[in-house]
């Protein structure tokens, strides 16, 4: 639940790459197929960052659109994340660092929700109430996520949430004070995010999507390799006619 990419996860015991391709050209195909029925009014998926062969979807008339996120391979050392990143990523850091700011790690969800509700209002996308109760009030517990919180002094400035899996952890969720905020808060919060998801022996961060330009921008600083996936859209005609008036890079 809330990661960005449904899948499919294939177990494929095949070492020829043509049987490979095959046995997961006849899933897609398949799921494809099974999408197409008439009681689904809209299609918009993620798929796994290993498909990298879309076109069943493409055969079977979904629109097919590249997506962009941002990877950080957490099995090599701290020295190493650090060195990658931008110089202004670091200048952030050891501005924050310098003028006495401190990341915590999140007890308390409650801040780091109304810092994200902030950013929302702030950004014309409305409170969004119920989607951050169901994430913070009965999704998030503590062996699937963790946050951390930028204080100066007792004053909380920024924040980062991270959902995360065996394998892998998700930021999707951030937010910062526009009023009386520091540069260097957010990036304070999302690096010790990274750092402590190696802690937890994880082998990849995820910025799970870098789509617009001065968030890529902001992403790209922190050093990972830019990825690609796909995402499958769908929808009844009307339907995606209407869509196409506000969708139209999705639709």
């Amino acid at each position: 639940p809330c990661t960005p990419m449904c899948g499919p996860f294939l177990r494929c015991s095949a070492k020829n790459p043509v049987a490979v391709l095959e046995l997961r050209r006849n899933v897609l195909t398949a799921l494809a197929s099974f999408l197409r029925r008439p009681e689904f009014a809209l299609i918009s998926l993620s798929l796994g960052r290993d498909i990298d062969d879309a076109l069943p979807f493409v055969w079977s008339r979904f629109k097919v659109v590249p997506r962009y996120t941002y990877l950080i391979d957490l099995r090599q050392s701290r020295n190493a994340r650090m060195g990658s990143m931008s110089v202004a990523r670091r200048n952030d850091l050891s501005k924050a660092t310098r003028d006495g700011l401190a990341a915590v790690q999140a007890n308390d969800y409650r801040v780091v929700r109304e810092l994200v509700r902030d950013g929302f209002i702030r950004n014309g996308l409305g409170g969004n109430d119920e989607l951050l109760d169901a994430i913070f009030g009965q999704f998030a517990k503590p062996e699937n996520c963790y946050g951390f919180v930028t204080m100066r002094n007792d004053e909380p400035l920024a924040a980062a949430f991270v959902i995360h899996d065996k394998r892998t952890a998700y930021y999707i969720l951030g937010g910062y004070r526009a009023t009386n905020g520091h540069h260097g808060a957010g990036a304070l919060a999302l690096a010790n995010a990274i750092e402590h998801a190696a802690e937890l022996g994880l082998e990849v961060f995820d910025f799970e999507g870098s789509m617009i330009p001065a968030i890529e921008r902001y992403f790209r600083g922190f050093g990972g390799k830019l990825h690609s996936y796909f995402t499958v859209n769908r929808a009844w005609l009307p339907l995606e006619l209407m869509l196409k008036l506000y969708k139209r890079h999705i639709f």
